[in-house]
C-alpha cells in the first residue's frame, strides 16, 4: 500500500501531571470482558492528505475529531478555539476536517511543548486540552498498562493512542491486519483511535483502528492491528488516553 503523503508528527507528552489521572480509577467495579467489542466509528472518513492546507501531519487533531464523531460520544456539532474565539464548524465532512485542523492548532499552543515548540507536531495531551477548551469534554485520563486499554474498550468506549508508526504498518495483510516489524524501521509518530477488538480474528486477537487517511487505507478507512504489535508500541514509549465528562 502506498504511504500517505503526510508528515508523522505525534510526540509523546512530557507533562508529569498525567500520572495523577489514571484510567484505572474510572474503571471501578467488576469488569466483564466480552470476546468481541466494537464501538461505532465516525460518519466520515476524514483524510489528512486532503485538507485546505494540503497533506498535513495533524494527526492529533484528526484523532480528536474521529473520537468526537464516534459512539458513545457522537457530538452533534463541532467547535474549537480559533484565536480568542470559540468558532463553530459545519457538521459535514469539510467541517469535520476544518475542526480537526483547528483542534490541532490549539493543541500545539496548549501542550507542554509551547515554551520550546517542535517545528512540527503535538502530543495526545495537547489534543485533549484543546478538546476540553472547546467543550468536548471536562477532563481526560491515561492508561498505565495495556490492560487498562482493553478494559476501557470493553466497557466504556474508544481510546486515543499515540505511538510510533512502523514502515511495515503501511501494508495490511489480506485481512487488513497490521503487524509492526521493528527491523523495517519507523515512519515517525502517529495519533489514532482504537475503537474495538476481537479475541479470535483469523486465529489472533486484533484491535480496530479508525484511521485518518480517508477511505483508501485498509477496509474503507478502518484497519486492524494484532495485539502483540499494539501492546509493544504502547509499552515502548507510546501513550493512550480517553476523554471523560462530556460537556455536550
Amino acid at each position: 500500500m502506498t504511504r500517505p503523503d503526510i508528515k508523522f508528527d505525534w510526540v509523546r507528552s512530557l507533562d508529569p501531571r498525567n500520572d495523577l489521572y489514571p484510567m484505572r480509577a474510572e474503571l471501578a467495579g467488576e469488569i466483564v470482558i466480552p470476546d468481541n467489542k466494537q464501538w461505532r466509528g465516525p460518519y466520515w472518513r476524514i483524510d489528512q492528505s486532503r485538507t485546505p492546507r494540503g497533506p498535513i501531519g495533524a494527526c492529533v487533531g484528526f484523532a480528536r475529531a474521529i473520537d468526537a464523531m464516534s459512539m458513545p460520544v457522537l457530538v452533534r456539532h463541532f467547535r474549537a478555539k480559533v484565536g480568542s474565539t470559540l468558532k463553530p464548524f459545519s457538521y459535514t465532512m469539510a467541517g469535520a476536517t476544518d475542526f480537526a485542523l483547528a483542534i490541532y492548532d490549539r493543541a500545539q499552543a496548549l501542550d507542554e511543548f509551547r515554551d520550546t515548540p517542535p517545528a512540527e507536531g503535538s502530543s495526545v495531551n495537547g489534543g485533549m486540552l484543546a478538546a476540553r477548551e472547546a467543550g468536548l469534554q471536562t477532563g481526560h485520563v491515561w492508561a498505565r498498562q495495556f490492560e487498562d486499554v482493553r478494559d476501557w474498550i470493553a466497557t466504556r468506549g474508544p481510546v486515543n493512542f499515540g505511538t510510533t508508526w512502523g514502515n511495515s504498518m503501511f501494508d495490511p495483510d489480506e485481512h487488513n491486519v497490521l503487524h509492526y516489524v521493528a527491523s523495517e524501521g519507523d515512519a515517525g509518530g502517529h495519533s489514532y483511535i482504537v475503537s474495538g477488538y476481537r479475541k479470535s480474528y483469523w486465529g489472533q486477537t486484533v484491535y480496530t483502528i479508525d484511521q485518518s487517511w480517508g477511505t483508501g487505507f485498509g477496509d474503507k478507512g478502518r484497519v486492524y492491528i494484532d495485539e502483540h504489535s499494539l501492546r509493544g508500541l504502547f509499552e515502548d514509549g507510546g501513550e493512550a488516553a480517553v476523554a471523560v465528562g462530556s460537556a455536550y
